[in-house]
């Protein structure tokens, strides 16, 4: 069925946020820019600086691939290359205050830069509930005795229905258009989407309060991003370090959305648009019923020309994405570039990428 089918479908006005303008503090600016609360004393500890570890995040959950353990947290980051064959350990607090160390975690790194993107896996013989963070230390270091230097370990989003879909925006920063954030954010919640999930980064006033009215509905949810690059180097460059950069996001947007079924990585010049369906729950559907085995589906994407002024009709407000619909019969296909709708306990983390992903024990990527 041509995009055309998407004649049928208006958009609700009535079911938009209203954008009513909150005044909010931005986030606590630290070290010249901002960062997440559980790890800003952590990058600038001293330690931390001459360890040459920076983690991200950490994950957490319940169960563990290696025996003996009841959970484990993954601690997304870079790690400098000089550390890449140093021996490094665990450092588990739990709330008693009692600490626990493992030794040699398993550690799946990328290139070989500078600053290479990291995956660390911490494994607890107890239940997450009583951890109270977690941070990386030498295997011969002495474990940190203020607790304002473990990272948080926080718990993967819970969905709220069994056939739950969720996007992760790898990263946004800049300059954004605040109407065209709306027109997007709002797109997909008209096809079905359950949560929207994005790091943030650098982010005017006007878009940090739109981001809110969503989060405060529950449809997003964000977490600051940012970078320890001591090279001079700006966010979205299209350089070597930008791409590992972006790797690091999306394992940790895999380990925060574990829960949902389905799991779709995008960024915000990209739509999903089903060709058969009007939702995305009728069409995951239809597909796993077809392809029971399926890790992901993989798409085809295209590339469109915007016109500008026009729009097409299931668009009645003149909308930026109408003009993409209104376009010349002429449409450029990329299977190098392709795009993949995950089930995430199918995939590994450690070989996620933005075109590629590897499956778990048996399952299959199916080709659409």
């Amino acid at each position: 069925m041509p995009l055309d089918a998407l004649s049928s479908v208006e958009i609700n006005t009535t079911s938009i946020i209203p954008m009513t303008v909150v005044t909010a503090k931005l986030p606590i600016h630290y070290g010249g820019s901002l960062f997440p609360s559980d790890i800003k004393y952590n990058w600038n500890s001293t330690e931390t600086k001459k360890l040459m570890i920076y983690m991200l995040s950490g994950i957490g959950q319940n169960f563990s691939e290696l025996d003996g353990y009841e959970a484990e947290v993954k601690l997304s980051g870079w790690i400098a290359q000089e550390r890449m064959y140093t021996k490094i350990k665990c450092c588990i607090l739990k709330n008693s205050g009692d600490l626990i160390e493992y030794h040699e975690p398993p550690i799946v790194q990328g290139r070989q830069f500078a600053l290479s993107e990291s995956l660390v896996t911490c494994p607890i013989k107890s239940r997450l509930q009583d951890i109270n963070g977690v941070v990386l230390q030498l295997n011969r270091g002495e474990c940190p005795a203020s607790k304002k230097l473990y990272i948080k370990v926080t718990a993967p989003i819970k969905p709220r229905n069994n056939e739950s879909f969720a996007i992760c925006l790898k990263i946004l920063y800049g300059h954004v258009d605040v109407r065209l954030l709306v027109e997007w954010l709002e797109y997909y919640r008209l096809i079905g989407v359950d949560k929207i999930f994005m790091h943030i980064f650098d982010l005017s006033q006007e878009v940090w309060d739109v981001l809110r009215q969503y989060t405060k509905v529950g449809f997003v949810e964000t977490r600051q991003y940012n970078y320890p690059r001591t090279v001079d180097h700006h966010l979205g460059e299209k350089i070597r370090y930008y791409y590992e950069d972006e790797r690091v996001v999306m394992k940790d947007c895999h380990q925060r959305l574990f829960l949902f079924r389905f799991m779709y990585i995008v960024d915000m010049d990209e739509f999903l648009v089903p060709r058969k369906h009007d939702n995305v729950k009728d069409m995951m559907r239809d597909l796993t019923a077809m392809y029971p085995n399926a890790a992901g589906f993989t798409l085809v994407s295209y590339l469109f020309v915007k016109k500008i002024d026009q729009t097409f009709p299931p668009f009645k407000n003149n909308s930026n994405i109408g003009g993409y619909f209104k376009r010349t019969i002429g449409m450029i296909g990329f299977r190098s570039r392709n795009k993949s709708i995950l089930l995430p306990t199918r995939v590994f983390s450690k070989e996620l990428k933005t075109h590629k992903f590897l499956t778990v024990g048996d399952y299959e990527r199916i080709q659409l």
